[in-house]
């Protein structure tokens, strides 16, 4: 025990921080002589940014007549604090903890301190609740008068606080991870925290991010090469601070060109630049409000991904490469750098004649450890604050203009029931099932007649009529739009049915025969015919093999060459091929789970499954495993 309390004071002699959950204690301990009617400082540096939300600061001083003493905390944001000023008369020393929470203010304390006391200060702490802590704390000691010196022993400042999210101040986050990009005015670049949106510009698409070294490749990305750029129009400003980061793939595609990170086309100019001069280096640059334009440049033997950060503040601006400071521009005048202002025109991100990922803007500016920090997060293969990142599935999805045979996508057994509008929220309600229309769309479902054994389809409404779970739809989308589900939502695979070959599995449940095979009103043959054709839809997250699929007739399990063996169903799954040549070139596919390679459902792909006249009166279910 004796050896554990000596390494923690040799710690706090150390360092001169020390964190704790909820605290942050930060000491000074450089012993000065106070001398009379002089002041000195002493400081505190705090390295993280948090929000506070109590101050306590410890003081020790060995000073005869305390009245002289003056003793001012002002915090990074320049708020001042008075300690205390003239009080305690005649009597010796200041061995004073000032918390906002002591019985005693130190104005009514006129006893000699001989040990540490607890005072409200005469000024409350609570003047720096809600600032950030980051930065250098500056405490002043005083002495006003003459006749009495003293020494300044130490002093700890206990900040209680919050730490500040990452999302704090985060004004526009594209993750560029759309399955995606429609352009031609519709919206289709999310921004994942606020609703500022972007239109993807001159065939700007997302592609697959590729992982190298250096980059995890997070999902997918932006292929803005040639001239195209992301479009926004939002009005909001950023201020003098901010912070902007993303990932470019290197080299660039014309290195001749200039390209817009960022821009303010109702400003002076657009900010921040990356100019690729004609010369080796390549140059990036800032304006200011005056039209001042200042230029720095940064190694041009990059290849392959990397994030670039840039950080302004009043009149200077710094480049960050990988999360290191590399070069920083000083304005020519004293002006603000421009802020957005995209009230009339909007502005473009990232016409960069490059691949980009991961763009980022904030309304402040970020310290070095939080750069870092969201560099080795997105380098690793997680969001920028080291939460996860899930990657969406982009297998959903029909070409435009000609018929898909689709599977809804959610497990609507556990979630609130989604209609068309839910699902194809990227379809526009006026162009659904809109006959004179060409350019219309619409959503198809089969409708089985129980009595005759026949089927029909008719119209799913856009509202209304809940889409359900394992089915399969007929979706005729638009001559000039692709759909294609960014979110693949989690299926609920929670069936207990001991049948199941791999644990969890879903049940979907098949429409059986209800005619027998023969002359009409004839039930006395071997029930063996009247097929029945059941679209169906996989809304899994992954492909799954058909040959892990069982079917069920009254709770007997067969693989599906079993089922056909057995005279129930085909073993093959029918899967519908539009073709290239468009609607006019429909054909089917068909795989079962002997084919060699495999045969496998794949996520929002519809297919058929073919049940025969055995299957009259039987429960007959689908068990899809997990994969």
């Amino acid at each position: 025990m004796k050896y554990n309390l000596v390494k923690f004071i040799y710690t706090l002699l150390l360092f001169p921080y020390i964190l704790f959950a909820g605290v942050t204690s930060i000491q000074n301990n450089l012993v000065q002589g106070i001398t009379d009617n002089t002041c000195f400082n002493k400081t505190f540096n705090m390295p993280t940014s948090t929000i506070i939300t109590d101050i306590i600061i410890e003081i020790k001083i060995k000073h005869s007549w305390r009245a002289d003493l003056d003793i001012t905390l002002t915090s990074p944001l320049s708020t001042a604090v008075d300690l205390t000023s003239d009080n305690g008369g005649n009597r010796n020393n200041l061995y004073v903890t000032f918390s906002d929470d002591a019985a005693t203010n130190i104005t009514a304390d006129n006893a000699t301190h001989t040990v540490m006391v607890q005072r409200a200060p005469e000024v409350a702490l609570s003047a720096f609740d809600g600032e950030d802590a980051q930065g250098i704390w500056t405490l002043q000691v005083c002495d006003d008068a003459g006749g009495d010196i003293g020494t300044y022993i130490f002093a700890r400042l206990d900040i209680n606080d919050t730490v500040i999210p990452l999302s704090d101040g985060l004004k526009i986050e594209y993750r560029e991870d759309e399955c995606y990009w429609l352009g031609a005015s519709q919206v289709d670049i999310i921004d994942s925290i606020n609703a500022n949106n972007a239109i993807a510009m001159n065939g700007a698409s997302t592609i697959q991010s590729v992982s190298t070294a250096n980059y995890a490749g997070l999902c997918r990305a932006g292929d803005f090469t040639g001239n195209n750029y992301a479009d926004v129009d939002v009005a909001f400003t950023l201020g003098i601070t901010w912070t902007l980061s993303t990932w470019i793939e290197f080299p660039v595609s014309n290195p001749a060109q200039t390209y817009h990170i960022l821009g303010s086309y109702t400003g002076v100019g657009d900010l921040p630049l990356l100019d690729y001069a004609l010369s080796p280096n390549i140059r990036w640059g800032i304006y200011n409000n005056s039209g001042a334009y200042a230029t720095a440049d940064f190694n041009d033997t990059l290849t392959g991904w990397h994030q670039l950060t840039f950080v302004n503040t009043t009149g200077n601006t710094t480049l960050y490469i990988d999360g290191v400071m590399h070069n920083s521009i000083a304005l020519s005048t004293s002006g603000d750098v421009t802020v957005l202002n995209t009230s009339t025109d909007g502005f473009s991100t990232q016409a960069l004649g490059a691949n980009t990922d991961e763009f980022k803007i904030w309304n402040k500016s970020l310290s070095a450890a939080e750069i870092s920090s969201v560099y080795l997060a997105e380098k690793s293969g997680n969001n920028y604050d080291g939460t996860p990142r899930v990657c969406k599935t982009c297998d959903a999805n029909a070409t435009a203009g000609i018929w898909g045979l689709i599977g809804v996508p959610a497990d609507f057994r556990t979630a609130v029931n989604k209609d068309v509008a839910d699902v194809f929220d990227e379809f526009p309600a006026v162009d659904y099932n809109a006959p004179a229309n060409p350019n219309g769309w619409v959503v198809f479902k089969r409708d089985y007649n129980a009595i005759s054994n026949a089927s029909t389809y008719s119209v799913v409404p856009y509202t209304g009529l809940p889409l359900e779970f394992g089915q399969g739809y007929w979706l005729i989308s638009k001559t000039d739009q692709a759909w294609s589900e960014n979110t693949l939502p989690n299926v609920d695979y929670n069936s207990t049915n001991p049948n199941c070959v791999t644990s969890p599995c879903v049940e979907i449940d098949l429409t059986s025969v209800n005619l027998n095979f023969g002359a009409p009103d004839n039930d006395t043959n071997d029930g063996s015919g009247e097929n029945r054709n059941n679209m169906l839809g996989f809304a899994g997250q992954t492909p799954v093999d058909w040959a892990d699929c069982r079917i069920v007739v009254d709770g007997v399990a067969y693989t599906p060459s079993a089922s056909e063996v057995a005279g129930y169903t085909e073993k093959q799954v029918w899967q519908y091929n539009p073709g290239a040549g468009g609607a006019n070139a429909n054909g089917y596919t068909t795989c079962d789970d002997t084919t060699p390679g495999g045969c496998k459902l794949e996520p929002y792909k519809g297919f058929w499954l073919v049940l025969h006249g055995l299957t009259k009166n039987k429960t007959v279910k689908l068990l899809v495993p997990k994969e």
